[in-house]
């Protein structure tokens, strides 16, 4: 199962066509999945806060987001996105995933808007910059926007496709004319070196991973990794491996009738007794009773 798969499974209803490269759904957390795992992809992301709180990762900075906030992911950064803490309780939160090729943007033939976007799109922001909230004096604009869009995809006009990249334009007007580069706090060799050990856990966290496997993928000596790995993600490798793992056991839980042993071992656990203590130590339940629907 990759990240796609766990994070868009229950929307099985496109509401594009296969030839035109935007596609939108909704998520809740913890309902849905306990939380979306650390990723990255070629396509561009819009998060759209619709109720609720939570946090989003976005370059190892946490974004605390609220109903009304959206937050741009360019393509190839790396995020995350988490249910807040609340009474002990992981908070709920209703957002919209809206994905698209940055394609969309440009026009085959070079022009004064394709190579401003284009400029935009290379540029170096730092989360912060990409988190708008209802403070913007044009976030109603930009909401009105998303609607609208939202709108033609659920309905399909002839030549909605047209609209579309139209308002896509409009929105990403509002956000390059007001967002200045602001470099986060990711060197950008650390970022890739993180991005290329996200990608190979993504790929093969049902395998067994050493830190020999993943060290030799950053071009480090173990020890050299383990410290780098720390600095950079606040946390050991190890930790961070066992949580992708569960999260990806989790969701597994509810998408298949596989026996608590099969998911241990799809989602890379060699040992069933670690599995089960890892998992309620996690989330709190056994991965029977989360299975129930004890969230």
């Amino acid at each position: 199962m990759n990240i796609e798969q766990y994070q868009g499974f229950h929307e099985t209803k496109k509401h594009t066509s296969a030839d035109f490269p935007y596609n939108t759904f909704p998520c809740t957390i913890p309902q849905d999945f306990p939380s979306v795992p650390l990723h990255w992809h070629d396509t561009a992301e819009i998060i759209v806060v619709k109720k609720g709180c939570g946090r989003i990762y976005l370059d190892m900075t946490k974004l605390s987001c609220r109903e009304g906030d959206f937050v741009l992911v360019l393509p190839g950064h790396l995020h995350a996105i988490l249910p807040e803490k609340e009474d002990g309780h992981p908070s709920r939160m209703e957002y919209e995933n809206i994905i698209f090729s940055t394609s969309l943007l440009l026009a085959r033939q070079p022009e004064m808007t394709s190579t401003m976007i284009d400029t935009f799109l290379k540029g170096a922001y730092s989360p912060e910059a990409l988190h708008f909230t209802k403070k913007e004096r044009w976030h109603d604009n930009a909401r009105m926007i998303i609607e609208e869009t939202d709108l033609l995809c659920s309905q399909k006009p002839q030549g909605y496709q047209i609209a579309v990249r139209g308002n896509l334009l409009r929105l990403f007007y509002l956000i390059v004319s007001r967002t200045e580069r602001t470099p986060g706090h990711f060197r950008t060799g650390s970022l890739d070196k993180i991005k290329v050990i996200v990608k190979y856990v993504e790929d093969h966290y049902s395998e067994p991973i050493t830190i020999k496997d993943v060290a030799a993928l950053a071009g480090y000596s173990e020890s050299h990794f383990m410290r780098f790995f720390k600095e950079n993600m606040g946390t050991s490798f190890i930790t961070w491996l066992d949580r992708y793992r569960l999260s990806m056991a989790a969701r597994m839980l509810t998408l298949t009738d596989d026996s608590i042993l099969g998911v241990s071992q799809n989602a890379g656990f060699s040992n069933l007794s670690y599995f089960n203590r890892s998992f309620k130590a996690r989330y709190g339940m056994t991965p029977r009773q989360y299975r129930k629907g004890g969230r």
